[in-house]
């Protein structure tokens, strides 16, 4: 079936005003601003503080416009181009997850194009403890688990989100070299070298 919905006396639209044109420029304008201003708070007054770890935060997801029924963690990632970053966590039971990488504007790194800029519930690989391990690097290492290439970004933003869901799990974020990962595999993730957060802030 189908609907139409068609408007019978069709006005004629009238020609745009020179004042309609001017306000309308300088609300996108003070949108574009307010974003930019948004990331760069984000960035430089809270995230850039603790590099490599997730926090989970009602209020900075709901700053937002995020909603109720999902638990979002916001973090950083920084690494060099010869260095990988692996990340590691347990979802709990959940009706949806997802992890994405991306830049400074919070712009997914490969979104469309080939799917590349994140891993979710439906596309992940699960480690037979239920774990989900997720590797930031230039290259695949070709150890398992999820690779997400980081197209010689060395920075950016991640976030972590669950959607009808009881809790956040812990997160661990293991930095060591791409080449190490590569020749050793997941035996050089030792608990020494891992930052654990996935705290809850609010």
């Amino acid at each position: 079936p189908s609907l139409k919905i068609e408007r019978m006396d069709k006005p004629e639209p009238r020609p745009i005003r020179a004042d309609e044109v001017s306000a309308g420029l300088a609300k996108a304008g003070q949108v574009v601003l307010g974003y930019a201003e948004m990331v760069r708070s984000w960035w430089s007054e809270n995230l850039s503080a603790r590099p490599n770890e997730i926090r989970f935060s009602d209020a900075t997801y709901l700053s937002v416009g995020g909603v109720q029924d999902r638990i979002h963690g916001f973090g950083t990632w920084r690494k060099a181009e010869s260095e990988a970053l692996v990340v590691v966590f347990t979802p709990p039971q959940c009706e949806y997850w997802s992890f994405q990488l991306c830049n400074l504007w919070q712009e997914n790194l490969d979104n469309y194009e080939d799917g590349q800029g994140y891993v979710t519930k439906f596309t992940s690989s699960v480690e037979p403890d239920g774990s989900v391990r997720v590797v930031i690097a230039e290259r695949n290492p070709c150890i398992g688990g999820n690779w997400i290439d980081s197209f010689g970004h060395t920075l950016g933003i991640c976030s972590l989100r669950f959607i009808k869901t009881m809790g956040a799990p812990e997160v661990k974020i293991y930095p060591l070299s791409l080449e190490q990962l590569e020749g050793e595999g997941v035996t050089c993730l030792v608990e020494d070298i891992a930052i654990v957060s996935g705290e809850v802030k609010d």
